[in-house]
């Protein structure tokens, strides 16, 4: 079971003060394998934290992204007027989920700044990161093509394991030559980090 102490929202807090909000959250919600947590009509104004389990997220049929113990959903639902949520997440094991609801969060970012800021930070993570994603619609040529497929396959912090550079060649259909330039043309735009084992995309 996922250790709430460790959640981004209360970075910075001292672990007394942070058992003393986590004890006035209401009692995490059981989903059922293949049920349905969220969809486009029934959800929640709250942040959903993954306590245990797995699930995914779905456009029509696409497949978004998966959410493992830790991961949080909701983030950008949770404040506003909108009655729809943008896509369906469905319990792909037996899960236990984390609501911490919209008055509960209002109230949390209101009497702690170190909170709100954490929660400022997060959400303009994201920004940054749909701000990537809508580049890659926008650009043209060999590096642009390998940006969008390291975007496509990287997991939320950005990393992507490759075994070997000839295997990247052939997933992404490039020559070898074409592929390092590709990189190196990534890595001097700050877009992305050559490690040992993979990829890390900023």
């Amino acid at each position: 079971m996922y250790d709430l102490n460790d959640f981004f929202l209360f970075s910075g807090l001292a672990t007394a003060e942070k058992n003393k909000i986590i004890s006035t959250f209401s009692q995490p919600v059981f989903f059922q394998k293949n049920s349905i947590i969220y969809d486009a009509s029934h959800f929640e104004h709250a942040l959903g934290i993954m306590m245990c389990g797995a699930a995914t997220s779905f456009s029509g049929e696409v497949l978004r992204r998966s959410f493992e113990e830790g991961d949080c959903f909701g983030a950008a639902a949770v404040f506003g007027a909108d009655r729809s949520y943008s896509s369906s997440i469905i319990a792909v094991k037996d899960c236990y989920v984390q609501f911490i609801e919209e008055g509960t969060l209002r109230i949390l970012l209101m009497q702690d700044a170190r909170i709100a800021l954490n929660y400022i930070t997060f959400l303009s993570e994201k920004i940054r990161f749909l701000n990537h994603k809508i580049m890659q619609f926008t650009s043209k040529g060999t590096a642009a093509k390998l940006y969008r497929y390291l975007l496509e396959a990287c997991s939320e912090d950005g990393a992507v394991s490759v075994k070997s550079m000839a295997e990247l060649a052939r997933t992404t259909g490039m020559g070898r030559t074409s592929l390092y330039r590709a990189l190196s043309t990534l890595e001097q735009n700050h877009m992305i980090i050559r490690k040992k084992k993979g990829i890390k995309v900023l």
